[in-house]
């Protein structure tokens, strides 16, 4: 599916996700590249890049295009915010009817001035309300496409999916969290679905998912995470149903994280606490959720032997990581499943006797697992429980 809604424009084609390929033949397949993570290759995206010649009588494209221009010359960071207000309001009061509240008038400035814009966004010691006040200015462009969003969107993520195939310095890596700061405020502040064509707006929010899904499998560095995050959660919050069918695989993308050797304890909390929101949905998908508690804690028995065999045993930071996770996905099914815990549960969530007799037992093989390891010989085996 391509963003436009007339079927013009960019699509994405091909784009294989790293997965895991899981030693347990019949596991729900998790991660993004696996433990030892591969990462997938992105197909290309042809994006048509249309020329409007419509009259611009009013000058407010021109000036708007000034403005930019400005910005990017000026040296006074108190004159540049001024500039950047300037745009932002210059966009967003554009008059009913005007030429820049034209979403093809909009497309023309958004692409003529691409050059400027990224070389803005790009600037890497920006003091933060500078920076703020030009990520303001970009999403006041996006929100002006009003109910033909599709080229922006498909430009966006065009620029955060070829930007993951390079290798990234700093004004790559700046380009892309402002890019994804950009994302967050447009959706916060769009009005989709639009009822004029509400199939549209699900199918639009789902290939959003669909890439944001494989922005976040082949990002070289867990730093994008809480923006992308951020994202995930508006979409949850407003678009129910696309995150719903996009639920198992962004899951099974963020487990791989979760579960990254590298990943530091602070993002790990992070991702813990964004999974533990989308409780209705592991209400919903509360078999998906069973099967990856046993499919970590397969992994986790297996990673248990590997280390006994070893000629000077201690427990392994992979261990580690697996056993967080398992407790990660615990904590979510219980806050899915009780009143106790999240009051927010109802007593029909609680009802499905099966489920509930299945997630107990897992419970039961968890605190087996942490009485093995601590009745054993291995070394490290205090300060590894005390980090679970």
């Amino acid at each position: 599916m391509a963003y436009e809604q007339n079927g013009h424009g960019g699509s994405v084609a091909g784009g294989g996700r790293g997965r895991i390929q899981s030693h347990h033949p019949h596991q729900q397949q998790i991660g993004r590249g696996g433990h030892g993570h591969a990462r997938g290759q992105q197909g290309s995206r042809a994006v048509s890049h249309p020329q409007y010649s419509q009259r611009d009588s009013s000058g407010r494209v021109t000036t708007a295009a000034q403005l930019l221009e400005r910005r990017l010359t000026e040296e006074d960071s108190a004159k540049r915010i001024a500039i950047a207000s300037q745009f932002t309001l210059l966009v967003n009061n554009a008059p009913t009817g005007s030429e820049l509240a034209d979403p093809r008038n909009i497309e023309y400035l958004f692409r003529s001035e691409q050059g400027v814009i990224e070389a803005l966004l790009s600037e890497v010691r920006m003091v933060t309300a500078l920076k703020q006040s030009f990520t303001h200015a970009v999403a006041a462009i996006g929100l002006a496409f009003q109910s033909e969003p599709g080229p922006f969107y498909g430009y966006v993520f065009e620029r955060l999916l070829s930007l993951n195939q390079i290798a990234s310095g700093e004004h790559e890596r700046e380009l892309k969290m402002s890019w994804l700061v950009v994302l967050k405020e447009v959706l916060e502040a769009s009005v989709v679905p639009y009822p004029s064509n509400p199939l549209w707006s699900h199918n639009m929010i789902a290939k959003i998912l669909q890439d944001t899904q494989v922005f976040l499998d082949t990002m070289e560095g867990p730093e994008y995470l809480p923006k992308v995050l951020d994202i995930l959660s508006i979409i949850y919050d407003r678009y129910s149903e696309p995150f719903k069918m996009a639920f198992k695989d962004l899951i099974a993308v963020l487990v791989g994280w979760h579960i990254d050797p590298s990943l530091p304890k602070n993002l790990s909390r992070i991702i813990r606490d964004s999974l533990r929101r989308f409780s209705k949905i592991w209400r919903d998908r509360a078999r998906f959720g069973l099967d990856l508690m046993k499919n970590l804690f397969a992994d986790m028995e297996t990673e248990l032997q590997a280390v006994k065999s070893t000629p000077n045993p201690r427990l392994s930071l992979k261990l580690h990581n697996l056993f967080r996770c398992h407790i990660t996905v615990t904590q979510c099914l219980c806050h899915a499943f009780f009143s106790t815990v999240n009051p927010e549960t109802t007593q029909a969530a609680e009802a499905n006797q099966f489920i509930l007799q299945e997630f107990c037992g897992l419970l039961a093989a968890q605190l087996e697992f942490l009485n093995t390891v601590s009745s054993s010989e291995l070394r490290d085996k205090d300060w590894w429980l005390e980090g679970v």
